[in-house]
Order: C-alpha cells, then structure tokens, then sequence
C-alpha cells in the first residue's frame, strides 16, 4: 500500500490526502477538479524531467507531495522564494523514461502518436530499454577487438622474423664450427672461405630486402600519420568553445523563455476552468430565471443573465485562443530545444572522437620508432658483414 498527500500541486490547490493499493486504482472525477495534477504530481516522484515550476499551483507559495512507500519516506516540497522557486526532494527513482512509461497525457509523445495513426513506435522501445547504449557498447567492444588483433598479426609476424632469424644464427654458427675443423687443410679453408663469402653476401643481399620492407612499412605508417593528423585538426575546429558556449546560452535562453511560458500557460488553464465554472453557474441562473445574484444576493433583472453570459462566453474564448497560442509557442520552443541538445550532444560525440584518434596517432608514432629502431638494427649488422666481406 502507498500513502500519498498533496498541497498546491497544479489543479489541486487544497490538501488531499489517499491511499493507493497495489493492483488497478481507479479515480473518477469532473472536468479540471484535478486528476492530471494527481498523475502529475504521482509521476513526478519517478523523474526530476518534471520540474518544481510545472507542479506549484501559481496561486500558491508553497506546495508539496509525500509519498510513504515500503516504510520509506519520499517527498518534493516547493517554495516560492522572491519570484523564484526552490525545492527539497527526495524521489522514489530519478529515470526520464518514467515520462513515456507512466504518464500517459495529451502532452505525451507516445499517446500523440497512437491518436495520430501512426504506428511505428520502435523509438519508444529503443528509448525505454536502452537499446542505443547497448548497440554504443556493442560497437567500442567491436573496436577495440579490431585493435587487438591487428596487434596481434603484427607480433605473430615479429615472432615469426625472430624465429627465423634465430635459426640463420644457429646455421651460422654451425658453418663456423664446421669451419675451424676444416683449417688442416688448405683446399678445405680456400673452400670453405669462399662458400662462407658467399653466404655473408647472399646475407646481405637478405639484409638489405629486409631494410627496404621496414623502409616501406614506416612511409606507410608516415603517410597513415599525417592523414590522421588532418583529420584531427579538421574535427578539433568543429569543437571550438566558442560554439559550444553560443549553443549552450541559447539552451539556457530557450529554458528561460520556457519556464515564463509554461507559468503563462498554467495561469491561463486556470482562468479558465473559473470562467468556466462562473458561466455554467451563470447559465443556470439564466434557466432559472433568478432574480437574485448568487453572490451578492442583491435584486437582478433576469433578462441581464443573458448579458452576462455573453460577456463571460467572449472572454472565455479570449481566453482559450491565448491558451492554445501559447502552446504553440511552447511546442516550438520545445522543438529548438531538442535541436540545441541534439547538437551539443553531436559536439560531445565529436570531442570524444578526437581523444580517439589522438591515442590512435600515439599508437602510430609507437609504431613509427619501433619500425626505426628495427632499421637501424639490420642497417647496423649490414655495416658489420659488409667488412667482414
């Protein structure tokens, strides 16, 4: 069971206190009498997205909802401080998606869709399980094994130049040896020195291969280098601060225009729902034919309720034209706002690409020195049997 109080929250200006059992609970009520606010306010204790300006009824300084749940305590309590508002909250669970699972409203992206005909909702499934952050996973997991492996070819390949050149020392070595058993005899020394020539130059001819191999490797890996310097460069200019602090002023401008309309918009909903209710009263004083204000009780011409009601019935449509411009306005800035944040999340994306291949240029100048050292390494042995011969 859970225990839910409410004071000044939207619609619900007075304190409303209820007990909600586990299971489907059902609660019937007339028009604007504050059943949205109650969701509201409910769905409000599973995500910070609704914020404290959207939930404080405008008449109201100060507001609450509190929830008792598993003998736990929960709550949001709103003030209005000096035109501002402040909170103290404690939430039952902090998700955004709690928007689109739990708050099912004209407001909501998935109920406008369904009422619209449209049925592909496979964003709604991808936003709520997350799927896009797995697939994000999924891909640097992908990556990274395409890293490991090429690192592996390239020391299965070192090994296997080390295994070789391991096994031509061996069979130089027992050349040698041979050799020195062989000096008692001239024939046999001549012979022997001219194969073991013959061998240091086939060595050489080998050397120098190997040379020009490792030469082409590092113009490769030069030429990977510098291309992969131009295209950090050319994604570092797309991040500059400058940019982001120009999207990032114009959110917070959008955020601010946003409060002031959504407070308009509120204000507004609520002085209709009283012309509303005073025109409803007011027709059913017409019908009645009263001749006796029901506020002031004074003496009145019936025929002036049908004045009255003409009057209260244009201020209302007055008044629910600007209700309906004003979320318009809302919807547009709504929408700019997604843009914005679309693109300082593309900045972001763009940021961490560059560190990407700024570990990956690491990587390459790594490879680069080795591939040096190796040449100097078979550079300098070449130099060594180059005056033996």
């Amino acid at each position: 069971m859970m225990r839910v109080k409410i004071s000044n929250i939207g619609g619900i200006a007075g304190p409303l206190d209820i007990e909600i059992n586990k299971g489907v609970n059902v609660y019937t009520a007339p028009n604007a009498y504050g059943k949205t606010s109650l969701s509201r306010a409910m769905v409000s204790m599973l995500t910070s997205e609704i914020k404290p300006e959207d939930l404080l009824n405008v008449f109201s300084d100060s507001g609450y909802i509190e929830v008792r749940y598993n003998d736990k305590e929960y709550y949001r309590r709103i003030r209005r401080v000096k035109n501002k508002i402040a909170e103290n909250a404690k939430l039952i669970m902090d998700d955004k998606r709690a928007l689109l699972l739990s708050f099912f409203s004209p407001e909501n992206k998935l109920l406008n869709q369904i009422l619209g005909g449209q049925e592909q909702i496979e964003w709604f499934i991808s936003t709520t399980a997350e799927i896009d952050k797995i697939k994000q996973i999924r891909t640097n997991v992908d990556e990274r094994l395409k890293i490991l492996k090429e690192e592996h070819e390239e020391l299965k390949g070192k090994y296997k130049d080390a295994v070789t050149i391991q096994a031509e020392i061996r069979t130089i070595e027992n050349e040698i040896e041979m050799l020195k058993k062989e000096t008692e005899s001239d024939r046999l020394i001549n012979s022997t020195t001219q194969s073991i020539s013959v061998t240091r130059q086939n060595k050489l001819a080998e050397l120098n291969s190997k040379i020009e191999q490792k030469k082409k490797e590092l113009l490769d890996l030069q030429t990977k280098h510098t291309k992969l310097e131009l295209e950090i460069q050319q994604k570092e200019s797309m991040i500059r601060p400058e940019t982001k602090k120009i999207f990032e002023d114009q959110l917070n401008q959008i955020n601010e225009e946003l409060q002031r309309k959504s407070s308009l918009k509120n204000e507004t909903e609520i002085g209709i729902r009283v012309l509303e209710r005073v025109l409803d009263e007011i027709k059913d004083a017409e019908k009645s034919h009263l001749d006796t204000c029901y506020v002031c009780g004074s003496h009145v011409d019936p025929e002036i309720w049908r004045t009255r009601v003409d009057v209260i019935s244009s201020e209302l449509r007055m008044r629910r034209n600007s209700f309906e411009s004003v979320k318009m306005e809302i919807d547009e800035m709504l929408k700019k706002r997604d843009e914005l944040s679309k693109k300082l999340s593309e900045f972001e994306n763009i940021k961490n690409e560059v560190a990407r291949l700024k570990t990956k240029k690491q990587e390459l100048l790594n490879r680069m020195e080795s591939v040096k050292e190796q040449i100097g390494e078979l550079e300098r042995t070449e130099k060594g049997d180059g005056r033996q011969v």
